[in-house]
């Protein structure tokens, strides 16, 4: 069931969950497979959610001004602009956790 007013995913859930998780490179390949009107939507789609922005950026690094502005107006040349200056992290499979230090107790 979806909501009244709320905008589907251009690719299929499944295929959406794994590039979430999966590292960059194979990200990438996944992205550029895809035809680039669908890339374009891909990008707009995850752009709306916060928890999805670091794909939407990376989509939007494989798409061209053009494709993002026709999906997305204006809101695409700015996610366009962002993906260009935006230096996004490497993904990787596990994400590393910070060290643990313990506080010493005063002696």
């Amino acid at each position: 069931m979806s909501l009244p007013h709320e905008v589907t995913c251009p690719i299929p859930i499944d295929q959406l969950a794994l590039l979430l998780r999966c590292p960059e490179i194979l990200a990438l390949e996944t992205i550029d497979a895809m035809p680039p009107v669908q890339r374009a939507a891909l990008a707009g789609f995850c752009s709306a959610r916060a928890h999805m922005r670091d794909l939407a950026l990376l989509i939007a690094s494989r798409c061209d001004r053009p494709a993002l502005e026709r999906h997305g107006g204006a809101a695409g040349a700015f996610l366009f602009s962002q993906s260009r200056e935006a230096r996004v992290e490497p993904r990787s499979s596990s994400r590393a956790k910070p060290p643990v230090s313990l506080a010493r107790r005063a002696s």
